[in-house]
């Protein structure tokens, strides 16, 4: 059950931080980590719903890899965001 919930909240979570790269890239920021990460939800999404019938350890290694990798990823996103907001003048 629960891997079937990761599925299209991976795919949703990917789609999602790909929209904000491109809406953030717009203004001529370097969004590398927000892209990756998106990058790495939609596969892992797609594995998902591609290998419905992996075996339990199988299911539990991809996501476990899925999280560190797209944890740094987005860890790297903010780092670079958190510097965007102090070059952005207060409105």
């Amino acid at each position: 059950m629960k891997s079937a919930l990761r599925r299209p909240w991976a795919l949703t979570a990917g789609a999602a931080e790909l929209a904000i790269a491109v809406a953030v890239r717009k203004d001529g920021f370097n969004v590398g980590g927000l892209v990756l990460a998106g990058i790495l939800s939609l596969l892992c999404g797609g594995a998902l719903l591609a290998l419905p019938i992996a075996g339990v350890l199988a299911l539990v290694g991809l996501i476990a890899a899925y999280a560190v990798i797209n944890g740094i990823a987005l860890i790297v996103a903010g780092v670079r965001i958190h510097g965007l907001a102090s070059a952005v003048p207060a409105a």
